[in-house]
């Protein structure tokens, strides 16, 4: 399809404000309880539906994959999300194209969109997702965003002041002991002969 120029300017100013549809300013009008003037205007403007957008969008595209196994993944790109976002979104961060930063991730038809909008948030721009294996995602992830590690600390005996007795169960002391064998207590020792 050949565009001219001033078509190529209004579609990406169009591109630019984001995927606005007739489906979804329909949706945003009813949040809005009321059709004001604005909503109109906006509504007049003749947006495609989602469904003619989602079709002229998958008309080429195939969804790439990547081994993670057999693809180095440079430092700058693994700067590019902490630990928490890496492991709490199961993304990997694979590199930049210019402003596109590119991700691995399990499954494209599991994400959830708003998964997507938050790494856009995070990451300042577009993304593009390329699917890996779970167990390569897992693999990455122990890797380059390890979890930290948890410590025992070694418990150190507290020094006794001078004037502080030791406490010792009772049925432990020597006075406990004499009072059970011994005559002084309940049970007295007794000498057995021989027989």
């Amino acid at each position: 399809m050949n565009l001219t120029k001033e078509q190529l300017i209004v579609g990406r100013v169009l591109l630019a404000e984001g995927p606005i549809t007739s489906d979804f300013v329909e949706e945003q009008i009813k949040k809005a309880g009321k059709e004001s003037v604005l909503a109109k205007a906006v509504k007049a403007c003749g947006h495609v539906s989602e469904s003619l957008l989602v079709a002229a969008l998958l008309s080429s595209y195939r969804i790439p994959r990547v081994r993670l196994e057999k693809y180095t993944i440079p430092d700058e790109a693994l700067k590019l999300l902490t630990t928490e976002d890496a492991r709490r979104f199961r993304v990997i961060p694979l590199g930049k194209v210019g402003a596109i930063t590119c991700l691995a991730v399990e499954n494209v038809f599991d994400l959830d969109l708003r998964v997507v909008y938050q790494l856009r948030r995070i990451l300042g721009g577009p993304v593009k997702l390329f699917q890996a294996a779970p167990q390569e995602i897992d693999q990455m992830l122990d890797r380059h965003y390890p979890l930290p590690r948890k410590e025992v600390v070694k418990a150190t005996p507290l020094p006794t002041a001078p004037n502080r007795k030791r406490l010792i169960p009772i049925e432990h002391s020597s006075g406990w002991w004499r009072y059970v064998h011994t005559r002084e207590g309940p049970m007295k020792a007794v000498v057995m002969e021989n027989m």
